[in-house]
C-alpha cells in the first residue's frame, strides 16, 4: 500500500512472517513464564535461609548470594517487605532486612 501527501510518501509491505511469529509465541511465553516462576523462587529461598543463617541481611548480601544487581537486590528485598516476610529496620547505609517470626 502507498500513501502520498505534498512532501511525504508511505509504503506499507505486508508482513509474511506473521503467521509464523503468531504461532511462535504462545509456546515460547509459556516456558518464560515457568522459568521466571521457578527462579524467583529459588531466589527467595536463598535469602530466607541466608537472613535465617546470619540474623539479618542487608542488599549487598543479597548480591553476592544471588549474583544480581542492585535494582534486582532492591525490587526483590521490597516485594519481601511488602508480603510481611522481612522487616525493615534502620535507614540509609544501616538498612538491615530481618526474619518476620
Amino acid at each position: 500500500m502507498i500513501e502520498t501527501t505534498d512532501n511525504v510518501f508511505k509504503i506499507t509491505l505486508p508482513n509474511i512472517n506473521f503467521h509464523a511469529e503468531e504461532q511462535k509465541a504462545p509456546n515460547t511465553s509459556k516456558t518464560r513464564g515457568f522459568t521466571s516462576v521457578t527462579k524467583k523462587e529459588e531466589r527467595i529461598n536463598t535469602v530466607l535461609k541466608l537472613c535465617h543463617s546470619k540474623g539479618f541481611i542487608v542488599r549487598s548480601d543479597v548480591e553476592m548470594a544471588l549474583g544480581v544487581s542492585q535494582s534486582t537486590a532492591i525490587l526483590l528485598l521490597r516485594e519481601l517487605t511488602d508480603d510481611g516476610v522481612l522487616i525493615k529496620k534502620g535507614k540509609t547505609k544501616n538498612l538491615r532486612y530481618y526474619e518476620n517470626k
